[in-house]
This record gives structure tokens, C-alpha cells and sequence, in this order.
């Protein structure tokens, strides 16, 4: 390569990690035509990807592959594309044939196990997960930071026989809500000495998030100790029920095109759901105009939900996430289908648009309850606060990821469809 091409190079890859994209977009598109580089090529379209053109960023990669079939780099990034909007199968076409090609890369082999994970093949991921940790001398800190995090949350979802496994990788990870799934399978498995413990060594890192604050509340109830959380005590106060109108840029045209448009994405297991099934990935990556039109509505009742709640002294609103992305996902529901409890540990603000509910009236088919209780958690016969929500279509729903939440079965012949969503903040 001649220097003044490879200093050109260097000088977008420079660009690149400053992060103005309107910059490094025509920059890399410039250094393509001129030396037809596979590296712009990358950087191009992950420039694109970054400013929300993910399809965009997908042509790119495709288009690229189609010369260039074993180029590992293109394919992993197209799997990385794939797994974010939900093609899964395609995702893992990718890193199976970037593997072939070279069987040594870490990173796609995590990417993989990671779709093993999400398409309910544990031990295939775990398979992949442990022979990555005995290469200890190619992997950073951050790589170690990664693989056990994952392999945790495996055997986290693998039940309670599994917790030991998981608390400890959990502990081995820097991850951020590392610490915090640490205390909450300390909470579920051992006894309250050994909870108080752990808790005052997380206490000491001033640590906020939903996860912790849900697991300290619920001690507070069970134990009567003082709740200590730092993200939100009194979540059920932080509730907001509305109706979206044509006034919002919300009508039935909409709706129609979101749930036509909805079903492109492959759906992923989901154990909570009753007779349903979620689609997998982020639908608000999709370039489809419904969901982009979608999205900016969700951004406006975001906004009048913090300026509603901006006298709050709950580090939920005063450390509100200085980097976020808005994730989203559909959750349908058959006849007499639920929701189990459950609460939204990677998000921080949570909510649910219901785009198709029919009740009888006067039923409370199909609605939403929160409450403090959780997800199995040991209660001791406690009683734990809740409250129901009564919904009807059209309405959003907005409340702190720390709430446990649950539906009422839906009607016995009617489909309950809800788009539900996190504000999720970013590292």
C-alpha cells in the first residue's frame, strides 16, 4: 500500500472514532472510488449504521459480499446487522461461514454463541463461551469482561440449579449490571446475613440502575430494613397512562402499516409469554416509515414524561442516562395469552403502546399490573403494594424498568398486540 494511501486511511479511521458521521461519510465514500478500500468500505458503512441507516449500512455489507464472499470483516458485520433487526437465521449464516474462514476469531465465535443464546440453544453457546476462556492469553480484560457475562446470564436462565455457576462468573465480569444480577441471585439463594453482605459492597460503589432497585425494594419489604436503592423508591408514584391521538400523529393507518410491517421480524423464544410470541431484535433500526413515524411519537411522550416528573429528587430522573437508545419490540398475544411478571433490567424508562386490544366491557382482560413483589423472589408471606392499569387500544403506558409488571389473560378469541419499549442507556 502507498503511503499517502495508507495515510488517508488512517486519517478516517481517525474521523471515524471522533463520531461525526456527516463527516466520515463522504470522506470514506471519496477514499472507495479513489482505491476501491475494503477498510472504507467498513467504515462507511458503519458510519452508517451509527446515524440510524441501517439498512443502508445492510446494502452496503450485501453488495460487498457479493465479490468479496469470504471477507470475515464484511461478514461479521453484516451478522451484527442481522442479530440488531432481528433476522437471526441469517445472522448466524454469517458468522458460520466468517468461522470457516477463520476459526480463530473471538469475536465472531462470541457472536455466535450469542445467537445460540437468543434462539434457546444454551449449550451450544456455553460450548463455544468456555473454549474462548482457556485462549486467556488472547483475550483483553474487556473480552473476559464479555464472555462472562454471557456465560452468567446462561446459566442464570437455566434455573435455580445454575445460580452457584452464575454468581460466580457474574463476579468474575465488570460489566455494566454485573454487580447488581451478582446481589439479585445472592437475594433469591442465600440467607439474609449473606444478602446484607453483598449488599453493602455494592452500597459503597453508589451504583444506580432498575435491577438493583428492584432487588433492594423488595429486601426492604421481606426483611423490613430500610430501602437503600439510589434509582427509585416509590415506582408505583411514577406511573403514566395516556392515550396516543391523530393530534400525537397516531391513527389507525398507522397501526395497520406497524403490524404489516411487523411481521418481517423473526420472533425470539420468550418463556414469560402465555400463548404469544416477541419479535426479536430492535424494531426502531427498521428504515420502515411506520416505525420511524412511531418513534419520533414515543420520543415527544418521553420528553413530557421527564418534564411531568423534573422536580424529582429519585436518581431516576436526576441521573437520567447521558447516552441512550430507544429499543422496541412486539409482543403478541392469542386468546386468553399473558404476560408473566417480570421487569426490564437493561432499561431505565420502560413503557407499552397497545396497537390491537378488544374487551368486553367492563372487563379487566388484557390489562397491566404492577407491583413490588417480582419474579419469584422469596417473599416470606409478605404483602407487597400493586397496581392495575386499565387499558384500552391506543393507550401508552410509561413507568420507571425497575417496576415488576404482568398482564391480565387477554380475551378468550381476541389477539392482544402491544409494542413495548426501553429507553436503554449506552456505555
Amino acid at each position: 500500500m502507498d503511503k499517502e494511501r495508507q495515510e488517508k486511511i488512517e486519517s478516517l479511521q481517525a474521523l471515524y472514532y471522533k463520531g461525526d458521521m456527516g463527516l466520515v461519510i463522504p470522506a470514506a465514500q471519496e477514499l472507495v472510488r479513489k482505491y476501491q478500500s475494503a477498510t472504507a468500505v467498513n467504515i462507511l458503512a458503519l458510519a452508517h449504521k451509527r446515524q440510524g441507516n441501517i439498512d443502508q449500512a445492510r446494502q452496503i455489507f450485501e453488495q460487498v459480499l457479493v465479490d468479496n464472499p469470504t471477507n470475515t470483516l464484511f461478514l461479521g458485520n453484516l451478522g451484527n446487522i442481522y442479530t440488531d433487526t432481528g433476522k437471526l437465521e441469517k445472522a448466524e449464516e454469517c458468522y458460520l461461514n466468517a468461522l470457516e474462514e477463520d476459526p480463530s476469531s473471538i469475536g465472531i465465535s462470541v457472536s455466535l454463541a450469542n445467537v445460540y443464546a437468543l434462539t434457546a440453544r444454551p449449550s451450544r453457546a456455553l460450548k463455544i463461551l468456555h473454549q474462548i476462556l482457556s485462549y486467556k492469553d488472547r483475550l483483553t480484560y474487556n473480552d473476559l469482561d464479555d464472555i462472562n457475562f454471557k456465560i452468567a446470564e446462561i446459566y442464570r436462565d437455566a434455573g435455580s440449579d445454575f445460580y452457584d455457576k452464575a454468581i460466580e462468573h457474574y463476579s468474575r465480569s465488570g460489566k455494566r449490571l454485573s454487580s447488581s444480577l451478582w446481589l439479585e441471585l445472592i437475594y433469591r439463594s442465600k440467607d439474609k446475613k449473606t444478602y446484607s453482605e453483598s449488599e453493602e459492597k455494592i452500597l459503597k460503589t453508589g451504583e444506580v440502575n432498575p435491577l438493583l432497585a428492584a432487588v433492594q425494594t423488595h429486601a426492604s419489604i421481606r426483611y423490613k430494613i430500610p430501602d437503600r436503592n439510589l434509582f427509585c423508591r416509590e415506582p408505583l408514584s411514577y406511573i403514566k397512562l395516556s392515550k396516543l391521538s391523530p393530534q400525537d400523529g397516531f391513527n389507525h393507518d398507522l397501526v395497520d402499516k406497524l403490524l404489516k410491517s411487523s411481521r418481517g421480524f423473526d420472533a425470539k423464544p420468550q418463556e414469560l409469554l402465555k400463548s404469544g410470541s416477541q419479535t426479536s431484535g430492535n424494531v426502531f433500526l427498521s428504515s420502515d416509515p411506520a416505525f420511524r413515524t412511531l418513534k419520533t411519537i414515543i420520543f415527544q411522550k418521553i420528553e413530557e414524561y421527564r418534564s411531568k416528573f423534573s422536580e424529582s429528587t429519585d436518581g431516576f430522573i436526576t441521573k437520567w442516562p447521558k447516552n441512550s437508545e430507544l429499543h422496541g419490540w412486539i409482543v403478541d398475544m392469542k386468546g386468553g395469552g399473558l404476560l408473566k411478571p417480570h421487569m426490564h433490567k437493561l432499561g431505565w424508562l420502560s413503557g407499552s403502546l397497545y396497537l390491537s386490544l378488544k374487551k368486553i366491557s367492563g372487563s379487566n382482560a388484557g390489562n397491566i399490573v404492577f407491583d413490588l413483589k417480582g419474579a419469584s423472589y422469596p417473599s416470606d408471606s409478605k404483602d407487597f403494594p400493586s397496581m392495575e392499569c386499565n387499558i384500552s387500544q391506543g393507550d401508552i403506558v410509561m413507568f420507571p424498568s425497575s417496576l415488576f409488571h404482568y398482564t391480565v389473560a387477554s380475551e378468550k378469541n381476541e389477539r392482544r398486540i402491544s409494542l413495548a419499549f426501553d429507553v436503554k442507556p449506552i456505555d
